[in-house]
């Protein structure tokens, strides 16, 4: 099904673009004009649609919509509004006019836009944050009215998977309420479909990450939010969606920076390990983008990962590799995962990292024939016939 609207997807994207053009074509030469802040002449609309999205034209149009007063900027809204052009433009144009108008007026954009709170390009969820900022009891009392009027209803196989526009604005608002009122950002997030809030958890997650890197622990939020995650995601979701909070290109000479984390937001033994490793796995695969990931490399983590879990370090360690090679980005392979994995056992003569990585890790068809025979060299009886099952 996936394949299928990922193929859908991209014909209606040709399709659309197939109309810009068409339209681009029957389109007058006529250019609307409106005053510029410095009264040296008309902006060129028939320049804005037809150059590169970054554009001397736009860039000019930016600069000096900066400065421009609500008034003026509600009024080149409206002579966009008659202005010919693909429809695809034509929202890279409009939005580019209500980002500063959100500012001055967030209210005005919201109502004004109200039949079009589903275009994504218009980010009114931006609006929507700014108001809130303002006044959280108005602004959420107008997101409640407009789901209530069924205006964020999802109608599409976007919105259906928790990618809808309800998600956006929900988002905004409840990254707010995290720093404002933790009560009422539960109770918003437990009131949305279990699609929906997963999705808008995720968007969360990456407004966490963003916070831990430019302010880390300076707003005492990310407690709220893990308490958030455990009391609205599955079990077997949480520690990952902790995890996903962490800057892992730290490195591991940063380590203090997770054990500070980790304090804050008061973190259990097993998903203190568990985060640990997710941690490690993803700086080990950025690391493998850069250069080859060396056994001393393994040891400086196995050094961290004693502080954090004494008895655990074998299994940590095995856990890092196999999480190693997850994402699509990934460079570290099978082959050269387990060669740390085989490295590491014969430096210190214990196959525990070996014959843990190879009962979790991924692997594809070519890798099965290694598999069994790194398999050889578990020295456990029980688990290697297990391991020789799992590569047969």
């Amino acid at each position: 099904t996936g394949t299928k609207y990922s193929s859908l997807a991209t014909v209606e994207a040709g399709n659309d673009r197939m109309r810009d053009k068409i339209v681009l074509a029957q389109t007058s030469r006529t250019s609307i004009s409106t005053k510029r802040l410095n009264e040296d002449g008309p902006v060129d609309w028939q320049k804005l649609a037809t150059e590169p999205d970054n554009g001397p034209e736009k860039q000019l149009l930016m600069k000096r919509l900066e400065t421009t007063s609500r008034e003026e900027l509600i009024a080149i809204l409206d002579q966009l509004a008659t202005f010919e052009c693909p429809k695809g433009r034509k929202t890279v144009l409009e939005a580019a006019v209500i980002m500063p108008l959100m500012r001055l007026d967030p209210e005005w954009v919201l109502s004004h836009y109200a039949a079009r709170l589903h275009e994504t390009g218009l980010r009114l969820d931006m609006a929507l944050a700014n108001w809130a900022r303002k006044d959280m009891a108005a602004a959420a009392a107008w997101l409640d009215s407009q789901i209530a009027a069924g205006r964020l209803d999802g109608k599409s196989l976007d919105e259906s998977r928790g990618d809808g526009s309800r998600g956006g604005f929900e988002s905004a608002l409840i990254a707010l309420l995290i720093d404002s009122d933790a009560s009422a950002a539960g109770r918003r997030l437990g009131a949305l479909p279990a699609a929906q809030r997963e999705s808008v958890i995720s968007s969360l997650t990456n407004m966490m990450c963003n916070r831990l890197l430019q302010i880390p622990l300076a707003d005492g939020n990310h407690l709220v939010f893990a308490n958030l995650v455990r009391s609205q995601m599955p079990t077997d979701r949480q520690t990952r969606t902790l995890a996903d909070c962490l800057d892992y290109m730290w490195g591991v000479d940063e380590f203090p920076k997770f054990t500070a984390y980790m304090n804050v937001i008061e973190a259990t033994p097993e998903e203190r390990v568990s985060c640990a490793e997710h941690f490690s796995g993803n700086y080990i695969r950025m690391l493998s983008n850069k250069r080859k990931v060396t056994l001393g490399d393994l040891d400086k983590l196995r050094e961290r990962f004693a502080e954090i879990s004494p008895d655990g370090v074998e299994s940590m360690t095995a856990g890092s590799l196999a999480k190693a090679m997850n994402g699509s980005h990934a460079s570290m392979m099978f082959p050269q995962a387990s060669a740390l994995a085989v490295e590491l056992m014969e430096s210190t003569g214990n196959d525990e990292v070996l014959a843990g990585f190879l009962e979790i890790a991924a692997f594809d068809e070519p890798n099965k024939q290694l598999g069994r025979e790194l398999a050889t060299k578990v020295r456990d009886e029980q688990r290697r016939v297990a391991i020789l099952y799992r590569f047969k």
